[in-house]
């Protein structure tokens, strides 16, 4: 048995050493010498070499894996606690977590095999000739699987430079050869003997340093910043002295029947911005400017009429009305454009309070003609509006 087994290595080996490109057919081959025991040997350490080349590569992606694998689990922990996190999004992170999960399991088994294919080769490499043919079969299978694992991945980053170490009794530091094999650097001390300094280990860096853990609050999608404050008039009656402020306008809402949608190619039907104003006297106002495409607008909206009403709807299911001060008739745009029309309605202290803290989605505006709702998209406006004005 011993005898087929060492018949079976020696070929192995003696193609491992001799593979060449086959010579003309008008040349005969040289004739194969047995390898000896010193060539097996030779051919461990190559194979040997190729296992650690191999292991590294695989430990690096198994590292990687795992940091990415933490990072995703930081995340889903974090969106299961924000309560108001989408749930599709969150079905989304759950099931990249899955997959992360899967692959960190598969880089963990490649790497295991790549371990045992370096702990067979120095076995082998240390073990008595017997041994040494016996294992050397398996071992380059071993191999052979192992760099096919590793085929295509990147290769890790190189570990910084060992520092040298001056020994005493050396008072020229220039004497001390420096050696850039990250493996050992061998240093003569005064007696001239060697001494092997181990490189320092880099520092692998944990998930929390390498990447930032998602936090819902500064998702900008999720919580837009607050935009600057921005006033459009400030200006001091001359004879009461009161200083009236108000604000830029805000878009706050974009409205198109469906019956009129293919008629205006897209375009609102009727526009909304929004504005609150104040005087140092406590008189607060909400401006409502809309924007009419009508090819005839009073016909189809009339006029704002004075006491007018306008019902606010808060997202708290609450409503309040409030009645337009002025009439207005609407102002054509000179050049072809969507007539104007500027509503100004009376805000007292309740509906200030209200104003202040709840967000609006709904409005219904009473035209001449008849009453129409719209829905706001800018829900927050007057919040923003008035911790700026007052």
């Amino acid at each position: 048995m011993i005898r087929s087994l060492f018949a079976t290595s020696l070929l192995l080996i003696s193609g491992l050493l001799h593979a060449q490109d086959l010579p003309p057919t008008d040349v005969q081959p040289p004739v194969q010498s047995t390898p000896t025991v010193a060539q097996m040997r030779q051919t461990v350490a190559v194979l040997q070499n190729q296992a650690v080349d191999a292991e590294r590569r695989l430990g690096f992606r198994a590292n990687n894996s795992r940091d990415h694998r933490e990072m995703l689990d930081k995340q889903v922990k974090a969106a299961k606690k924000d309560s108001t996190f989408n749930a599709d999004s969150l079905a989304q992170l759950n099931t990249n977590l899955a997959d992360a999960k899967s692959l960190e399991k598969t880089a963990k088994n490649d790497l295991k095999k790549a371990e045992k294919a370096v702990s067979l080769a120095e076995k082998t490499l240390k073990a008595d000739s017997l041994t040494l043919i016996k294992n050397l079969p398996k071992l380059i299978e071993q191999v052979q699987n192992v760099q096919g694992l590793a085929a295509g991945l990147p290769e890790p980053p190189q570990p910084p430079v060992a520092a040298i170490l001056i020994p005493e009794g050396v008072s020229d530091p220039s004497a001390v050869p420096i050696v850039l094999d990250s493996a050992a650097a061998v240093v003569p001390d005064s007696n001239a003997a060697a001494v092997a300094v181990k490189p320092k280990k880099e520092k692998t860096k944990t998930p929390s340093e390498r990447f930032k853990p998602y936090d819902p609050a500064q998702d900008v999608m999720m919580n837009p910043p607050t935009p600057p404050c921005a006033l459009a008039q400030q200006q001091r009656d001359e004879f009461s002295g009161e200083v009236y402020r108000e604000m830029q306008r805000e878009e706050i809402f974009r409205h198109a029947p469906a019956v009129l949608k293919n008629y205006l190619n897209g375009k609102p039907q009727v526009t909304c911005d929004a504005a609150i104003s104040s005087t140092s006297g406590g008189v607060v106002l909400l401006h409502l400017w809309f924007k009419v495409n009508d090819p005839n607008p009073r016909k189809s909206f009339g006029t704002l009429g004075k006491d007018a009403i306008a019902l606010l709807r808060f997202l708290d299911g609450t409503s309040v009305s409030v009645t337009n001060m002025h009439t207005d008739e609407g102002t054509p745009d000179p050049e072809g454009g969507p007539w104007t029309y500027h509503g100004q309605y009376n805000i007292d202290k309740a509906l200030l309070k209200k104003l202040q803290k709840t967000p609006m989605d709904k409005i219904r505006i009473a035209w001449s003609t008849g009453y129409e709702d719209y829905d706001l998209y800018n829900i927050d406006v007057f919040i923003r509006q008035l911790k700026c004005l007052l």
